[in-house]
């Protein structure tokens, strides 16, 4: 191989395979300047290769078309996501200030999923599920659950020092070409990290900042709601009834707050066998179709994944009712309330499976059919049987 190369392909061939994979503004010429880290392994190579020219080229030219194949290989959903944290190894200043500008014209005003985080807290601070924990645990989740927070920034970067701030001019003197400009810029985010470095909460936080998930910190006992996760159609305005918004992040907050109020290892198996035990030997014997099955194959930690998923359904239901309960008087109110219902289980569903949620279609029915099934408001909001579901009594109610 590396002789049919030599002979009958020249360094000007690769050049051009190489251009061929980027854009017109991005093309490599002979004299491009091109970033190079390890540059001691690089030169290691380059002093055997430099002998035959020819293939020292073909050599070099090959790993570049792989690190630019291995770029363009990322998803184009992925490519913004990519960029960002590249850029936040060099810019992290400027790097908070471009998350802000591509985020915040697209997200919902922050006060929207703070009201809702209120909401699902101030319920499931009343049926916090506690049964089976030590004294010294219930203590710990009362604790927990009362003083959970939720992060919706943006960013969580603070406003670095002037002196760790980049300045145009420190690279004045160079031909500030992008590859210059990169390699100072990583090098004095690095020193900066050496001498500044990031607090737990910076770090923990800065890590999910780019996901598209809830996610729960037990260090810092804070729900982080990522800004993806704050626009249309997952989270809207106040314009809108509360039900279309709690049928996805409502539920997707509840589950966080539930793992805030679990108990330590030290009680948690007890915990687990007197609700989780019982929830999943219940639904072993339901006669869903293809569940029971399901359930007695499904590992610990995915039969505690759906109990969580179906307590915080019932909590987001708790919350919707109680929002529509002082129009219990009003003529039509039980029309209202139909619709409010059937809203927030069609968002539910929606979430869980429509392809966001999960792309394993087992994993997705389960999510949707469980909860649901497990929802007596919900087949009164259809006005479908719940026998004819295959369910003749719900597994798990509110504490």
């Amino acid at each position: 191989m590396v002789a049919f190369m030599k002979n009958y392909i020249t360094g000007n061939d690769w050049l051009d395979f190489v251009n061929s994979l980027l854009p017109a503004s991005s093309m490599i010429r002979n004299t491009s300047a091109l970033l190079v880290t390890e540059m001691d392994v690089v030169r290691k190579v380059v002093d055997e290769l430099r002998k035959n020219y020819d293939l020292g080229v073909t050599y070099m030219l090959v790993h570049i078309a792989v690190e630019i194949g291995r770029f363009y290989h990322i998803p184009h959903s992925r490519v913004t996501t990519a960029c960002l944290q590249l850029a936040d190894e060099i810019l992290p200043p400027v790097w908070s200030r471009v998350l802000n500008n591509l985020t915040i014209p697209l997200t919902a005003d922050p006060s929207r999923a703070d009201q809702i985080f209120h909401k699902v807290h101030e319920v499931f601070s009343k049926h916090a599920l506690k049964f089976g924990m030590s004294e010294d645990d219930k203590d710990l989740s009362s604790f927990l659950i009362a003083n959970v927070s939720l992060r919706t920034h943006n960013s969580t970067m603070n406003t670095l020092q002037n002196h760790s701030v980049w300045r145009p001019s420190e690279i004045s003197g160079s031909s500030a070409s992008f590859p210059t400009m990169h390699a100072v810029l990583k090098r004095r985010e690095a020193l900066r990290r050496l001498t500044q470095p990031p607090s737990a909460e910076e770090a923990i936080l800065g890590r999910y900042l780019l996901t598209n998930d809830v996610t729960y910190s037990r260090l810092l006992n804070t729900v982080m709601l990522p800004a993806a996760l704050r626009r249309r159609p997952v989270l809207y305005t106040n314009q809108v009834p509360l039900e279309l918004d709690m049928g996805v992040v409502g539920v997707l907050l509840a589950i966080q707050v539930f793992r805030a109020g679990e108990p330590a290892e030290s009680s948690f198996d007890e915990w687990y066998h007197t609700n989780v035990g019982f929830f999943s030997h219940c639904m072993a014997g339901s006669k869903i179709q293809n569940v029971a099955a399901s359930f007695e194959s499904l590992p610990t930690s995915r039969v505690l994944t759906l109990f969580r998923l179906t307590y915080s359904l019932l909590i987001v239901h708790r919350v919707v009712r109680e929002e529509y309960e002082e129009y219990r008087g009003a003529s039509n109110f039980d029309k209202v309330w139909q619709s409010a219902q059937q809203t927030l289980y069609r968002r539910y569903c929606l979430l869980t499976c429509g392809g966001s949620w999960s792309s394993d279609s087992e994993k997705s029915r389960l999510d949707c059919f469980v909860p649901i099934a497990n929802s007596p408001a919900f087949f009164e909001a259809f006005e479908c049987p719940s026998l004819k579901f295959g369910l003749g009594k719900s597994c798990l109610d509110l504490a």
